[in-house]
């Protein structure tokens, strides 16, 4: 590979040239850093610089040889990519059913390393009051039924370290403002079939949640039907069958099985 130059003056050499060696490393791995340099055109230095940042954060490896290759950490990316790409899918036609049964907005949750729930996909109500975001809207996970659902079935060391890092800040009338009230609410929540949360994010805003998991028996996602908190006081009796049915539905579809 020759040396290059980015012709797009918005592309960063320095991000650039961490990702060609991660491409090289994809296709050849143990390999070192002179080869790396010969093969990619980045000066020796570089690469060593490269390389040095690419293993603190676990995306690549090295061996007793000094060789370097790809990391667990992309694998984990790749997989999870795979997964959340498979169970839109999988969840778009049920979540739309759903929807159109409560008339209430539905949405796909996913929780990320910072302790904030992604959504990934959303059926929008069909009511003038329906609570409305937007696909890749991210909201505190603390705040929130889906949040907390995704929090509390996190393996121990991974929910402790994110939890550790949650600057809880009031946000409504109900918000958790601390880890005294929040760690015991997760562990009576690991393994529990369904969260609720009223005025925790915005005040006048709830929502009615569930877990969804894979073939491997991980939760995965969260199903959450938001609302107006009056409609989800006054209709949760109703919403809960329904989500549980969808949410039964989509992980059956995703490889999961109850025994």
């Amino acid at each position: 590979m020759g040396k290059e130059k980015p012709k797009n003056k918005y592309i960063m050499s320095s991000l650039n040239n961490a990702l060609k060696v991660l491409d090289l490393l994809t296709v050849r791995d143990n390999i070192g850093v002179a080869e790396i340099s010969r093969l990619t055109g980045i000066d020796k230095a570089s690469v060593y610089k490269i390389l040095y940042t690419l293993k603190y954060r676990d995306y690549v490896s090295k061996t007793e040889n000094a060789k370097y290759m790809v990391g667990k950490k992309l694998s984990v990316y790749v997989e999870l990519a795979h997964n959340r790409q498979n169970i839109v899918e999988v969840a778009a036609t049920h979540m739309r059913s759903l929807r159109n049964d409560c008339g209430e907005s539905v949405y796909l949750g996913v929780l990320n390393t910072n302790g904030r729930v992604i959504f990934i996909h959303a059926e929008d109500g069909l009511k003038p009051d329906s609570i409305i975001a937007r696909i890749g809207y991210e909201i505190d996970a603390y705040t929130n039924a889906g949040g907390k659902i995704l929090l509390a079935n996190l393996e121990a060391l991974m929910q402790r370290a994110i939890i550790n890092s949650l600057e809880l800040r009031g946000r409504a009338a109900n918000t958790i403002t601390s880890h005294e009230e929040l760690n015991p609410i997760l562990d009576k929540l690991r393994n529990a079939e369904w969260a609720e949360a009223y005025d925790e994010n915005f005040t006048g805003h709830s929502d009615l949640a569930v877990p969804l998991f894979d073939q491997s028996r991980r939760c995965i996602a969260a199903l959450s039907i938001v609302c107006p908190t009056h409609t989800l006081r006054a209709r949760k009796k109703e919403f809960l069958p329904w989500l549980q049915n969808t949410a039964h539905n989509i992980s059956k579809e995703m490889g999961y099985t109850s025994v």
